[in-house]
């Protein structure tokens, strides 16, 4: 397993292309409600995990690309600066920005983190008779008994949870003249019984790392959208007409008193995200709950099942590199048919800067290929222990 500049430009490329399947997916009610948000939740998932782990797996086989790839391959690579005898082409000098840039913000986000557990620990814990009983039928119906500590915060405008190990339910200052906590504690404790707030955890740190793709904060902001419609499915899906009417009803009461204001913490679960268009829409998905039954099985999510799911398998088996045709290398080198990739001592020596060495009976022939040559019977070695070990196997 390793880093390359390859696997890079593929999570990047893969996530771009996730990132508007996701949107478009979220955009149409009628295809998610068919789909089911569990589905959808679970591949955004895998590819979220896929895209912390940009790496080349040992199964992973290339794919070789001849046109474009191969140009920008050598404008990245291609010698830029010298100091003090090293070379440093535009490849490293970004990677070596990037690495900086997340971990200034990996710092940045675990202060955060523990500044906003220090603040929870010491708000004030709300007594209320109403929220206690809500709590503890909730607890009971979900066969948990998992202490949730439940604070009041001036800061916020919606109940919030926050916190995996020690857990906080924020409930805003204003909101105990609401009688009906049931469906909003139901809510939150879905949000962390689901591992949703590892998935915000989890989405940060892939900003922190990916901080230089602004599609990496919409497939964020899609995630915890995702995430607020899946536990709206949960909670009404076997509930009667009254109860996705009740539930309906005290989201709009909550999601009526937000406010700018509102305070940003990232890493917690909202019950009532504060945008118009987003509450609208969680609306809308509730109403067509009520009026459509959901169909076990539908050709359309079958094939968008289908192509998700290869999608991410791709990017796990597959690496598309760039690459010299064979005949192409014979030419720039002007040894044209010399010798054999199938005879023993010949194959190429992978380098730890990525360039390649190629092998002719045992000896140095070429050095610094860039990328590898396209031939059926090449062999790649990453050193020459492992060369010695299965060239006399053959």
């Amino acid at each position: 397993m390793h880093f390359s500049f390859s696997s890079l430009i593929n999570m990047t490329v893969a996530c771009c292309i996730l990132t508007g399947i996701f949107y478009l997916l979220l955009r149409y009610n009628r295809l998610l409600s068919r789909f089911g948000t569990s589905i959808v939740l679970a591949v955004a998932s895998v590819a979220l995990i896929r895209f912390l782990i940009p790496i080349e797996f040992p199964f992973t086989k290339s794919v070789y690309i001849y046109r474009i790839y191969p140009p920008v391959y050598r404008f990245f690579h291609s010698e830029l600066i010298r100091i003090g005898g090293n070379s440093f082409n535009l490849y490293q000098i970004l990677l070596g920005i990037s690495i900086i840039g997340s971990i200034i913000l990996l710092i940045g986000s675990a202060v955060k983190y523990v500044r906003i557990y220090k603040f929870c620990e010491n708000c004030d814990s709300v007594k209320d008779e109403h929220i206690d009983q809500a709590l503890t039928q909730v607890c009971a119906e979900m066969k948990k008994n998992k202490r949730f500590h439940v604070v009041e915060c001036n800061f916020i405008t919606t109940p919030q949870i926050f916190g995996i190990h020690k857990s906080f339910i924020l409930i805003p200052a204003a909101d105990h003249d609401i009688k009906n906590w049931r469906p909003i504690l139901k809510h939150e404790l879905i949000h962390y019984y689901h591992g949703h707030l590892l998935y915000n955890i989890l989405c940060n740190i892939m900003c922190c790392l990916y901080w230089w793709n602004p599609l990496v904060y919409l497939f964020r902001k899609l995630m915890r959208h995702l995430m607020e419609m899946d536990v709206d499915n949960k909670i009404t899906r076997s509930g009667s007409r009254e109860e996705v009417y009740d539930y309906l009803l005290c989201l709009s009461t909550v999601a009526a008193k937000q406010a700018e204001s509102n305070m940003q913490n990232p890493w917690s679960a909202s019950f009532a995200l504060k945008k118009p268009t987003f509450f609208k829409k969680r609306s809308e998905l509730l109403l067509e709950s009520i009026k459509c039954e959901r169909k076990p099985f539908m050709w359309s999510t079958l094939f968008l099942g289908l192509v998700m799911c290869s999608f991410l398998l791709i990017s796990i088996f597959v690496i598309f590199e760039p690459s010299s045709r064979h005949e192409e290398l014979f030419n720039e080198t002007e040894h044209r048919n010399l010798w054999d990739f199938s005879e023993e001592g010949c194959f190429l020596l992978k380098n730890e800067s990525g360039s390649y060495t190629i092998y002719v009976d045992w000896k140095i022939f070429e050095q610094n290929i860039k990328f590898p040559i396209d031939d059926p019977d090449i062999r790649i070695y990453v050193n020459l222990e492992e060369a010695y070990e299965k060239e006399s196997q053959k």
